[in-house]
């Protein structure tokens, strides 16, 4: 191996051998000899050291055009998700989101990749209706795995990822449907008069403004009738299975008005026994508490929205009333200013009244002078 000099033989001189085995695929092997001649030491040394690049450039154009894009995802997947004192929920989401969106790929070598490639993916995605932030995701995820693919040099440094130049589609703002008063009323009043499973949960929801987690760990302790108030301090992780903290990390309390202090009187009458508010519905923990909201309003003949409306709903009905956006961050538990504006140009209450003291036209005097 390496430089070595023969002084007899057929062919007197420097012989330089390079071998370069594969990481990915140990019977993958390159390897070369070159006769030099009598040359010198240093001049040895240097055609050395060039056939060693060149070696390993040869390797990594076979390893890049021999290794497939579902060999790099899941040996991804074994290192980053599987080790069993690291278990990642948000890794196994990108394992799973690239096994769903980038199934094309499997079987193409690295080195077939191209920008092109991506492109063809984002088009599906745009065709199967999903939205930008979901492309984005599946993006990111296609970064994080081709960035890990070439720091254990699984493919060459100078590898161009396929997301490369990709644009992503704008999405086209639709303003989603939100229930007023009287429609709130109505659901609410239909679901109570069928016995509907999910009749307090929507109660509270309208009511509270409280996100699906939110109310799932409510507990009869966080309910405080003497000051009525409700703490909302934790939430329920579906996907996980598991309390964690509320969405922001904090804290906050929801004042409750008196219809509401009186319908959880009387739901502690059939909860009361067990620690949480809201009975344990097996879709609801399911994650299928959004289609079941938008099937009921479909039956009754109202707008459709999924559980995550009725936040929108509580945020316009507390708008409406003339309720403050500091206060309503407060009780809804929305951090950005931004995300309560969208439902202020919603029910138009940032525009009403603004041009109420204009006096800049001249009276009106008969017909207006057309010369």
């Amino acid at each position: 191996m390496g430089v070595r000099y023969f002084e007899d033989g057929p062919k007197p001189g420097y012989f330089i051998t390079c071998v370069a085995k594969s990481i990915i695929r140990p019977e993958v092997m390159i390897r070369r000899q070159r006769y030099l001649g009598r040359v010198s030491e240093k001049d040895a040394q240097g055609e050395y050291r060039q056939l060693y690049r060149e070696v390993k450039l040869a390797l990594l154009a076979r390893e890049r055009g021999e290794v497939s894009w579902l060999q790099i995802l899941e040996s991804w997947h074994q290192d980053a998700v599987m080790r069993p004192s690291e278990v990642s929920f948000s890794r196994g989401d990108i394992y799973r989101a690239l096994k769903l969106h980038t199934k094309s790929w499997f079987n193409m070598s690295m080195d077939k990749l191209t920008t092109l490639s991506f492109q063809i993916v984002v088009s599906q995605m745009e065709k199967n209706g999903l939205s930008r932030g979901r492309i984005r995701a599946v993006k990111y995820a296609v970064n994080i795995v081709f960035e890990w693919a070439i720091l254990n040099k699984f493919i060459p440094p100078t590898s161009l990822c396929p997301t490369k130049g990709v644009r992503l589609p704008r999405d086209q703002k639709k303003e989603k449907p939100v229930l007023n008063g009287k429609e709130i009323e109505y659901l609410l009043a239909m679901a109570q008069k069928e016995n509907h499973q999910y009749f307090s949960v929507w109660a509270m929801a309208f009511e509270t403004g409280c996100r699906s987690g939110e109310l799932w760990a409510l507990k009869w302790t966080d309910i405080d009738f003497k000051n009525s108030e409700i703490l909302i301090s934790k939430s329920y992780s579906f996907r996980r299975g598991l309390v964690k903290s509320t969405k922001t990390g904090k804290a906050r309390v929801v004042p409750m008005n008196g219809e509401l202090e009186n319908f959880l009187q009387n739901l502690r009458s059939v909860t009361g026994a067990t620690d949480y508010v809201l009975p344990r519905i097996t879709s609801w923990k399911n994650g299928q508490a959004a289609e079941v909201l938008k099937q009921y309003c479909r039956e009754i003949g109202v707008p459709e929205i999924p559980f995550h409306g009725t936040r929108a709903c509580f945020a316009t009905l507390c708008l409406n009333r003339g309720v403050p956006l500091t206060k309503l961050m407060a009780v809804g538990g929305w951090e950005r200013l931004s995300s309560v504006q969208h439902y202020t140009r919603l029910v138009g209450t940032d525009v009403k009244g603004v041009t109420d003291s204009f006096k800049i036209l001249p009276k009106v005097r008969g017909d207006f002078d057309a010369s």
